[in-house]
């Protein structure tokens, strides 16, 4: 591994509610990202909603993607009637 970078999300709502943080990655790299719930009060889940990379544009809606040529990646968090707090990484590997 020759990097990360990472952060949290978090959001609380009595409706339903979604969040998304969108990170770039530059240069473009080979990246595992991952997004993983580390609180959640009732009903919550987090996905990774969509990935840039060599391969297009694609929406893999799970927790971990691996893909050459990452530039960008998007993460979301939904809650209906709940709250919620989770992690977001970008492992690099290039």
């Amino acid at each position: 591994m020759n990097g990360q970078k990472g952060g949290w999300i978090w959001a609380s709502s009595d409706d339903p509610f979604s969040f998304s943080k969108t990170v770039q990655v530059d240069p473009k790299r080979k990246t595992m990202a991952e997004v993983a719930i580390s609180h959640v009060y009732e009903y919550a889940q987090a996905t990774i909603t969509q990935i840039v990379s060599d391969s297009g544009v694609e929406s893999p809606n799970k927790p971990i993607a691996l893909r050459n040529g990452v530039s960008s990646v998007t993460f979301s968090l939904l809650v209906d009637d709940s709250g919620a707090t989770v992690r977001w990484m970008c492992n690099f590997w290039s």
